[in-house]
């Protein structure tokens, strides 16, 4: 598929088109309504879904003590992408955050907020 902006009322259409492949056919009023307002539904069950993943991703990039501090089940997964010793290290360098930081921090930080992103949109990302 193309890379290009989400848009969810177009999701929601393909969506409800497996279901009902001519909807937009339908001489039925009140059954085309139906479907109509099924689609809206699907619509806003995605925005929610879509919504909470990058809040997700938004309260927990740069920050991964507070990630496993509120997700403790996300702490084996963590350590094993990252290693063991990290979450001293984590805690040692939000002691740091204002400070000049080395290229290695801020590349271990690229790797933890592109590793954060993944999590937050599973399945989606490849």
């Amino acid at each position: 598929m193309k890379a290009k902006p989400l848009n969810l009322e177009e999701m929601a259409d393909e969506i409800i088109r497996v279901i009902y492949p001519t909807y937009d056919q339908i001489s039925v009023i009140p059954l085309r309504n139906a479907i109509i307002r099924k689609k809206e539904r699907m619509r806003l069950v995605l925005e929610q879904h879509i919504e909470s993943a990058s809040n997700f991703y938004l309260r927990y990039k740069d920050n991964p003590k507070l990630l496993i501090e509120e997700h403790p089940q996300l702490k084996g997964e963590f350590r094993k992408k990252f290693g063991r010793l990290i979450i001293g290290v984590i805690n040692w360098m939000s002691k740091f955050d204002n400070c000049r930081v080395s290229l290695a921090v801020l590349k271990w930080k690229r790797d933890y907020n592109e590793w954060l992103f993944r999590t937050a949109f599973k399945r989606v990302i490849k």
